[in-house]
């Protein structure tokens, strides 16, 4: 291996399987530019968490995640070190999004495919964002630990992911938001809200009945939605989305402001800073993170502040 040589990580399931076609394309255009890179597909869920450690083993200076927000996910927990410092992985991150949501795209400017590859070959800098770390109850029953880098969603979010994925990839070829919508309203129907105690960056504890709880790094979510409109990925700080009990036909009405980052305004929603969020649920609370269905509460959250480097 080179030492100016990258790995390129490549889900082909991603958006709805467009990545098997549109990657000989893509990679051809890399070569033709003189970026020298060894690529490898991803083969089942949780393969590319394989395939980034054993990247940073080898020594890459540079790995590329070709896919979706899900497979950033997955590369992302393959990078970051269990105890990281500031920008302390040896291997920097690329993003070619290309996938359901691409919502971290968004977020990083790069959710166009042409404008990521650019950034391939005519990098601006490199800069070293937050990374959330959540601690959770797994589908084996024991405590797990995951990474994510976007947004985690609990509750009411947690079920609409299960709901998509119990659909496999039903309409994901229309793109992140109008499967998302569709299974938005199917959960609707069936959602019952949930009682929930949280603590907040070591605060006296709350409890309360909840629509549903958001802990942002970045600020867009489910194809576009702005669900933290004044998240940063760079402040060392999450930004929590508090719903508090809403009925079916009001949590319906008030769905469309998220597009505008407008539902701020209502008195059930409230928005605050935090390091860190501990939940206790006294029924079943799932916890979806980058549109991966990791688990269920009890769970704890916490910021690692600039604790990955990424290409822009």
């Amino acid at each position: 291996m080179s030492a100016q040589e990258w790995k390129v990580i490549v889900n082909p399931a991603a958006a709805c399987g467009a990545v098997y076609r549109e990657w000989p394309q893509m990679r051809s255009f890399l070569q033709q530019q003189g970026l020298r890179f060894r690529d490898v597909y991803t083969e089942a869920p949780g393969h590319a968490v394989e395939l980034a450690r054993q990247a940073l083993a080898e020594g890459y200076p540079t790995v590329v995640a070709v896919g979706g927000d899900g497979t950033v996910n997955e590369v992302v927990n393959g990078l970051v070190a269990e105890e990281p410092g500031p920008c302390r992985p040896t291997a920097t991150l690329a993003i070619i999004s290309r996938g359901t949501g691409c919502d971290l795209g968004r977020s990083l400017g790069l959710a166009d495919v042409r404008r990521a590859l650019r950034s391939l070959l005519a990098p601006k800098g490199k800069l070293c964002i937050d990374v959330g770390e959540v601690t959770l109850q797994g589908w084996s029953r024991r405590p797990e630990k995951r990474l994510f880098v976007n947004v985690a969603g609990l509750g009411f979010d947690g079920e609409v992911v299960e709901g998509l994925l119990a659909r496999e990839n039903a309409g994901k070829e229309l793109g992140g938001t109008i499967p998302y919508l569709a299974q938005v309203v199917r959960t609707i129907l069936g959602y019952r809200n949930k009682r929930v105690r949280l603590r907040v960056d070591g605060e006296e504890p709350a409890s309360g009945v909840f629509t549903g709880i958001f802990v942002a790094n970045g600020r867009f979510l489910a194809g576009g939605m702005r669900i933290a409109p004044k998240a940063s990925l760079t402040d060392g700080l999450f930004d929590l989305v508090l719903i508090r009990k809403l009925s079916r036909l009001g949590l319906l009405l008030r769905l469309p402001t998220v597009y505008f980052g407008w539902h701020e305004i209502f008195p059930q929603v409230r928005m605050r800073k935090a390091r860190s969020l501990e939940v206790q649920a006294e029924e079943r609370l799932l916890i979806q993170a980058d549109g991966e269905l990791l688990g269920l509460a009890p769970a704890t959250f916490r910021i690692l502040p600039q604790a990955l480097q990424v290409l822009v």
